[in-house]
């Protein structure tokens, strides 16, 4: 009896050794560790150190061994996640990707979309540049709102509502910077082209609620303004400027607006005094 007890007693001990020496972040002899094993020391690495570079390879490990287990998915998640935070976006979407499309039924698919367009939205270029990613991170963020699933917690979906909005304003300042560039090069009609594309073109309805981007609208409105005033187009001129006043009051362009106001009102009576206001 005491002998048996000795020996359960020293496979502990030699158990706690084993996984002392992989703590230390020595990973060439992971065959000598069960996969729970492997899944637990993932998980250490992953909480408890911040060592993703560690967790990434154990996670891989069993995900690779294609076993079925009750943490499974919960391995796979985790990978995803390790690349997530070693700043690996591409990667980490295609693990997420993995885990939606070969656990459906798994608790964490709706989590696992969102992070995809989390991956996408950290991939999502300056405005200037191609906005393909950009495009894929709305999509996804859409996508999850429709179906977040149950249980999701509500700041999650507001986040991604926020995302939508941030991610439509860099689209729409991409427009609104070409409308600027086409006016400076006097093509005044492509001009108004790229801003109306900037005021109206990014929205969308979620769940019964517009979601639409509202910070490029006055200075889209203002550009507006200036163009049709080198058309001489004073009438459109005077209305795009008090849609600057009259919707955003508080706006830092409204002083500027009513200048511009003020000045075509002069305009249009040097050219007909019959006219009044």
């Amino acid at each position: 009896m005491m002998k048996l007890l000795f020996r359960k007693q020293l496979i502990v001990v030699v158990g706690l050794i084993v996984l002392l020496f992989y703590c230390g972040g020595n990973l060439d002899n992971l065959s000598e560790l069960q996969p729970n094993e492997i899944f637990e020391l993932g998980k250490k690495y992953y909480y408890n150190d911040n060592n993703y570079e560690n967790s990434r390879e154990l996670f891989d490990r069993i995900s690779r061994l294609g076993i079925v287990t009750s943490y499974a998915d919960s391995a796979q998640f985790l990978l995803a996640e390790s690349y997530f935070k070693l700043e690996n976006y591409i990667i980490a979407q295609s693990e997420y990707e993995r885990l939606i499309r070969t656990r459906q039924r798994s608790s964490l698919v709706p989590i696992s979309r969102y992070m995809v367009g989390m991956c996408y939205y950290n991939l999502s270029p300056q405005p200037a540049l191609d906005q393909e990613y950009t495009m894929k991170a709305i999509e996804s963020f859409r996508q999850f709102i429709l179906n977040p699933g149950p249980g999701t917690d509500p700041q999650i979906i507001k986040n991604s509502t926020d995302r939508i909005v941030e991610l439509y304003e860099k689209l729409a300042e991409k427009d609104y910077n070409s409308g600027v560039l086409y006016r400076k090069m006097n093509l005044f009609n492509a001009a108004l082209e790229y801003l109306d594309d900037a005021m109206y073109n990014y929205s969308v309805m979620v769940s019964g609620v517009r979601i639409q981007p509202v910070a490029i609208i006055p200075k889209a409105q203002f550009e507006k303004g200036e163009c049709y005033i080198k058309l001489k187009q004073f009438k459109e001129a005077r209305e795009a400027f008090q849609a600057v006043i009259d919707n955003f009051p508080q706006h830092y362009l409204v002083k500027r607006a009513r200048e511009k106001v003020s000045m075509i009102k002069l305009e249009i009576a040097a050219a007909d005094t019959s006219l009044t206001f």
